[in-house]
């Protein structure tokens, strides 16, 4: 950093450029504990925690300004390092609202975070509203509206009847026409109560609990979904998973007659 100094004999003005001394620079652990103080250490847990949401130089130049922020401004050569998880959330809630939240949750939800920390979701509600006001005022969606399609990284509204077809397609020619969309319909139910009240999940939540259901019901129509949603590419996936289920059938039956 650049100081501006003032010689005491000619009262001449000059500037200075001053650096860190990295290695005299220490951080106090939670337990007391002083380590020394690590910057790529920070760089590495707002990666982590924000799931490198951000460009190694966008990370790059937030750990330089947290540090020289910390260690600059008063010329403090030890920080407590709850002071670098605040001043990192700080820096972060400015670059993206949603890296700050993914880090607070890593940071702040510590059991053993000191202060108010989150122990569950009604303490990370209250963190939301003081962080975002502007929360109180939005109503929540109720119930399942929106899903993340992984491969495209888009979003989509939730769309039942989707899900159903996939059902159908899967259960086609498993009974009489009625029957077949008696069981869609059911699978489709027990999807939507399994993912309970989220309003937004993944297509990989959703394929998930679909094929937990068939696999339950139906072998042939649960082998007809698993082979779209894991992709089979071979007769060998189809062989492996035909064998996984008859062995879970045969466990079934055998402790089934020990009872």
């Amino acid at each position: 950093m650049e100081r501006k100094r003032l010689c005491p004999a000619c009262r001449s003005t000059y500037s200075t450029l001053e650096t860190l001394d990295r290695q005299t620079m220490t951080v106090v652990k939670a337990d007391t504990r002083q380590v020394p103080f690590d910057e790529n250490r920070i760089f590495q847990s707002v990666n982590q925690a924000t799931d490198n949401w951000h460009s190694p130089d966008q990370v790059r130049a937030l750990v330089r300004a947290v540090t020289d922020q910390l260690f600059g401004s008063a010329g403090a050569v030890s920080v407590r390092s709850a002071e670098i998880g605040e001043a990192v959330a700080a820096h972060l809630k400015i670059l993206n609202p949603v890296s700050h939240i993914r880090f607070a949750l890593a940071f702040v939800g510590r059991l053993d975070h000191r202060g108010d920390g989150m122990q569950d979701a009604r303490a990370f509600r209250r963190w939301m509203l003081r962080e975002y006001p502007h929360l109180e005022r939005l109503s929540p969606a109720a119930g399942l509206s929106s899903v993340y399609k992984i491969r495209s990284g888009s979003r989509q509204r939730f769309d039942r009847e989707k899900l159903k077809s996939s059902a159908l397609i899967a259960y086609k020619g498993r009974g009489a026409a009625q029957e077949v969309d008696r069981l869609a319909s059911d699978a489709t139910n027990a999807v939507m109560r399994s993912l309970g009240g989220q309003p937004l999940v993944t297509t990989g939540q959703i394929a998930a609990e679909m094929m937990r259901y068939l696999r339950s019901r139906d072998d042939i129509a649960y082998l007809r979904y698993a082979s779209a949603a894991k992709q089979f590419s071979t007769e060998n996936d189809y062989d492996a998973e035909a064998i996984s289920l008859a062995n879970e059938r045969r466990e079934y039956a055998t402790r089934t007659r020990a009872r």
